[in-house]
């Protein structure tokens, strides 16, 4: 055999594998284990950059290794052409307001040029800070023949503005959000852009453009893959939605679906009967009553990974059973409650892989104490051991009133939760708990990737503080 053969751990299927899981400051010290790890490692340390003063004084060096820039009021970094980058942020902490600012200096120009001697950017995120979108800059991003991705936060058109220069770096788009975007006046897309090829769409509280203005965006959109249409107050957009849905839904693609329109569970059910295989689905301040409860079940029950009706209060506990009962692929579930004796009474859970359970777990005063329902909660939360936050607490309408809840104590049955072992946010808050010391000593000793708790710990203020000591000794914040 060659003694020239390379270990496996120096291969760059390996070494790339690994750099997936490492932090920025891992990456750094793999570079000084061997002159192999060095070569290996060292484009994975400048493959995504954040630019901040002083600039260093290697980047001319390694400016061919930088894919993603995220740039701050550096204006001498504004004229290096960085050969392989694929993504470039301007935005929020590292914006480039002062760099506009400068006297007799035109940013505009500086920042359009980046982009222009840049011509392989597919993703271009901007955060003016002083909210005004220069056309320079969205002319050079027009210029992009492989842009795929374009963010604008909070960004402000003015009445003065070109917006057609803002459509044409629309044009090869798969991917737009637009979050606080103010439009000037009652913008609308372009007639001669009859469909756009835009896969994602975001378009979080933005104004300037009418509710039916946007609904005609969306519908240019045939490719949809996912819409979040979040109007700056709870609107009854969703009705048009729906009505433009019972033409015969211009979305087949459409699996990702975020809305907060005032809908009726009549309107929801519409829209779940048209939408084919759903994974993802959040609705905020819907009436999600039996009709749309019986509709998800029996048309999305299958492929839904991620269910959020965290503000449809019509939502009831027997539709949040009956989800955690039937859907095998389901990960992620947000919603206001679900009763005690739901859970305990419940057939064994479907949904094994679920990460996130966020839902207030409710009891009523006279079953706060009865332990054996407490256990058989416990017993069903048991069966989810991918489970990473854990979120059984209560939004309350003051700040000192306590509920009742699961009691996270052992003689309660909460040793049953052993098995969660990669559980890492835990919040019980607003719930009534007199924990001890062996109770907060279980939990660090099984929990061992536990990150957060959250909650009153205790009755008692002194107790609290105890107990919150003992979790910091294992570096576990909380509130």
């Amino acid at each position: 055999m060659s003694t020239n053969q390379k270990s496996p751990i120096n291969l760059p299927e390996i070494i790339h594998h690994l750099s997936r899981y490492l932090r920025q400051q891992d990456v750094l010290r793999c570079l000084f284990v061997s002159k192999d790890w060095h070569k290996a490692f060292l484009p994975f340390l400048w493959g995504q950059v954040l630019l901040k003063k002083p600039l260093p004084s290697n980047i001319q060096r390694y400016h061919h290794m930088i894919n993603s820039l995220t740039i701050n009021t550096l204006p001498e970094a504004f004229n290096i052409q960085y050969p392989n980058l694929r993504s470039l942020s301007l935005g929020y902490e590292w914006s480039c307001y002062d760099l506009l600012s400068l006297p007799g200096n035109d940013g505009n120009t500086d920042v359009a040029n980046l982009i222009l001697i840049n011509p392989k950017i597919s993703t271009l995120k901007l955060f003016p800070r002083d909210g005004r979108i220069n056309e320079s800059i969205l002319q050079s991003a027009s210029e992009l023949q492989d842009l795929e991705r374009m963010t604008l936060f909070y960004a402000r058109f003015t009445p003065g503005d070109d917006i057609n220069v803002f459509w044409r770096a629309c044009r090869n788009l798969k991917k737009l959000r637009l979050q606080g975007t103010k439009f000037a006046r009652d913008t609308q897309a372009p007639e001669y852009v009859r469909e756009f090829g835009i896969r994602i769409l975001k378009i979080e509280k933005a104004t300037g453009m009418s509710e039916a203005n946007q609904l005609e965006l969306i519908s240019r959109c045939p490719r949809l893959e996912e819409l979040v249409w979040l109007e700056p107050q709870p609107s009854s957009a969703g009705k048009d939605f729906v009505q433009r849905i019972a033409q015969g839904n211009p979305w087949p693609n459409l699996r990702r679906l975020t809305m907060n329109s005032c809908m009726s569970d009549d309107e929801v059910e519409k829209i779940l009967i048209e939408m084919k295989e759903l994974t993802h689905l959040e609705l905020q301040q819907a009436s999600f009553g039996p009709h749309a409860s019986t509709a998800l079940l029996e048309h999305h029950l299958e492929t839904l990974v991620e269910l959020n009706l965290r503000s449809c209060y019509r939502a009831t506990s027997s539709t949040f059973r009956d989800v955690l009962c039937s859907c095998p692929q389901l990960e992620v579930l947000t919603g206001p409650k679900i009763l005690a004796n739901d859970i305990a009474q419940s057939e064994p859970w479907a949904c094994l892989s679920l990460k996130v359970f966020q839902i207030n777990v409710e009891f009523k005063e006279s079953e706060h104490g009865d332990k054996e329902l407490q256990s058989s909660v416990f017993k069903q939360l048991s069966r989810l051991p991918k489970l990473t936050e854990l979120y059984v607490g209560k939004e309350a309408i003051n700040g000192t009133t306590r509920y009742p809840g699961l009691d996270f104590r052992l003689e309660y049955g909460m040793d049953q939760l052993e098995n969660l072992k990669d559980l890492r946010y835990f919040s019980f808050r607003n719930t009534m708990q007199v924990l001890g010391e062996e109770d907060i000593e279980w939990m660090t000793s099984h929990w061992t990737k536990l990150e957060l708790v959250s909650g009153l710990l205790h009755t008692d203020t002194e107790k609290t503080i105890e107990l919150r000591n003992i979790l910091r000794k294992y570096d576990i914040g909380g509130v």
